[in-house]
């Protein structure tokens, strides 16, 4: 997946409601794609302000993707909380990316083709998660 792919896609969800991996976690909301400034904004929540977010984030999650096809978005970004809900989230809801769980830890996992509808979640099945 190319980074051009990633911003495609961002910009398709602007408005959508993006369901988290975590059904404890509120839904994510894109706002606006910004190009010029590289950088997305996100709507606040209940438990969240309105935030503006580095692409940078989601080109260290995609050129982890793109390495090894699957990434833990906590250990590419170094982080836990929204620093890592959000973005995983978004790559999450990619027609081609699914996720998994591995040692309790959240995974994502690139296909080479679209499995799912853009803002829908697909879990990997366990035979294929145990491959991996």
């Amino acid at each position: 997946m190319k980074f051009e792919d990633v911003l495609d896609y961002l910009e398709q969800m602007i408005g959508l409601n993006l369901q988290p991996i975590n059904e404890s976690n509120e839904t994510l909301v894109i706002l606006e794609v910004d190009r010029d400034n590289s950088r997305y904004t996100v709507d606040k929540t209940t438990s969240t302000r309105k935030r503006t977010r580095p692409f940078s984030e989601l080109k260290k999650i995609l050129s982890v993707l793109n390495q090894k096809s699957y990434a833990s978005v906590e250990q590419a970004l170094n982080g836990a909380g929204s620093s890592r809900h959000q973005p995983e989230t978004i790559f999450a809801n990619f027609p081609c990316v699914e996720h998994f769980k591995y040692d309790k830890r959240k995974h994502l996992y690139l296909r080479d083709s679209n499995t799912h509808s853009i803002g829908t979640l697909k879990e990997l099945s366990n035979p294929e998660a145990r491959e991996l």
